[in-house]
């Protein structure tokens, strides 16, 4: 292991004089890293952003409880207990009949006409119950559809399932796609540096032949991949840095709507760029690894 280490500067230098010596190659495999990394930048800030909104709009929804006219108000606060000890509920606020009524005007256009029912007021106290994430919707409403004194209870139904389900989706998809992104990647840098390799045969035979085993030979090329990858992944770190600041500048922060807020440049950028660089030494040592470790056991 310790001859392990010492040897990385050595096949660190061999790993630049070969990107020097086959320039083309190594801006073709660069290239082709960039591009790939590229898609994934413009993926990773469409999916961060859109996972950012979908979380608040989850976070917003609320399960909506009215409690029965004949309900005393010495049995309110035994109601609200009860809500707040049911699972994953977080926040639970009363709201009497009369602030809803006054929500009722406030939301409907022909408010004026409304004011005429405001003294016989045909309303329900109520509370609004947040809960810790949407998937929990269902099984919270029906746990408060249980509870003594409560009239009814609402969150949407199954208009609001869909939604939550939408979001998941998005999640799920926008996952399998950057991993397709990545796997596309290791296949065209191994592609990419299979021809490197095959013009070096020569190379690889005299190591083979003066007694190098398979890892000395491999770690060159690797340490080569893992450099070609984070060359090609500058130029996706400039366009995220830059582009995004100035998205974000232009848009104000929001797409269309306060609702849809996007994410703020800072640490976003920061740790989208490390994300990047990171997958493309990764992408780059485990394409040249693929491409040197075939040729070497075919040629043996």
């Amino acid at each position: 292991m310790i001859k392990f280490f010492k040897l990385i500067p050595y096949h660190f230098n061999n790993a630049c004089k070969s990107i020097y010596r086959n320039l083309a190659m190594s801006f073709s495999s660069a290239t082709a890293v960039s591009v790939t990394l590229l898609l994934v930048m413009l993926f990773l800030v469409i999916a961060v952003n859109l996972s950012s909104v979908s979380d608040k709009i989850e976070k917003s929804v609320q399960i909506f409880v009215q409690i029965d006219n004949i309900v005393s108000e010495e049995e309110y606060d035994a109601i609200e207990e009860s809500i707040k000890s049911i699972e994953n509920v977080t926040v639970v606020e009363y709201s009497n009949k009369e602030e809803q009524f006054d929500l009722l005007v406030a939301d409907e256009q022909a408010g004026s006409e409304y004011e005429l029912l405001r003294e016989e007021n045909p309303l329900l106290n109520a509370f609004y119950v947040d809960i810790t994430s949407g998937e929990h919707l269902e099984a919270v409403n029906a746990e408060v559809l249980e509870i003594e004194g409560v009239y009814n209870s609402d969150y949407g139904g199954t208009s609001a399932n869909y939604l939550m389900e939408a979001f998941e989706t998005i999640r799920l998809g926008g996952g399998l796609f950057v991993v397709i992104l990545c796997f596309l990647a290791i296949f065209l840098i191994s592609n990419t540096i299979k021809i490197t390799i095959h013009s070096r045969s020569d190379e690889i035979a005299i190591m083979r032949h003066v007694g190098a085993d398979n890892t000395f030979i491999k770690m060159p090329f690797m340490m080569e991949g893992m450099m070609i990858g984070l060359i090609g992944s500058i130029a996706p770190i400039l366009i995220l840095v830059f582009g995004y600041q100035y998205l974000y500048n232009v848009l104000g922060g929001n797409f269309f709507s306060s609702l849809l807020e996007m994410q703020s440049p800072t640490p976003f950028v920061l740790y989208a760029s490390l994300t990047l660089l990171g997958l493309g030494a990764l992408v780059g040592m485990v394409g040249s690894f693929l491409s040197v470790n075939k040729y070497v056991k075919w040629k043996r």
